[in-house]
Parts: C-alpha cells; structure tokens; sequence
C-alpha cells in the first residue's frame, strides 16, 4: 500500500526498475497500480509489480467532491 504515487517511483528506482508499461486495475474493492518494468539489475528481466493505491484514489474522491 502507498501513501501517495511518488511512493511507486521512489521504490522502483532503488529497485533498479524501469517502467515500460502501467495500468489500473479493481479488484475485490482494491485498487491496484499495475507496473510490467525491467529490473536492470538482472539482465533487464520482466518484472510486474503492483501497488495498492487505495488511498491515494480516495484523496482524489475526496478532492474532487468538494
């Protein structure tokens, strides 16, 4: 779970990962923050990760419904 998006960035760079593609998913009431990146530091492997981003989308509810 993360606090706010940049979270996500700063996990992935000391990773050592690369986005190459994002996408938002629901599930079972969650919602998830989906990264497919390469990790560079194997080889550039294909890696997905994923993030809850529960609170960061109920911040921007909350923001938009004032």
């Amino acid at each position: 779970m993360v606090i706010n998006v940049r979270e996500e960035y700063t996990f992935l760079r000391f990773s050592h990962m690369q986005v190459t593609k994002q996408s938002l998913s629901h599930k079972d009431g969650h919602t998830y923050d989906i990264m497919v990146c390469q990790d560079m530091s194997n080889k550039g492997r294909e890696v997905t990760v994923y993030f809850n981003v529960d609170i960061p989308t109920q911040s921007l509810k909350d923001a938009l419904s004032n």
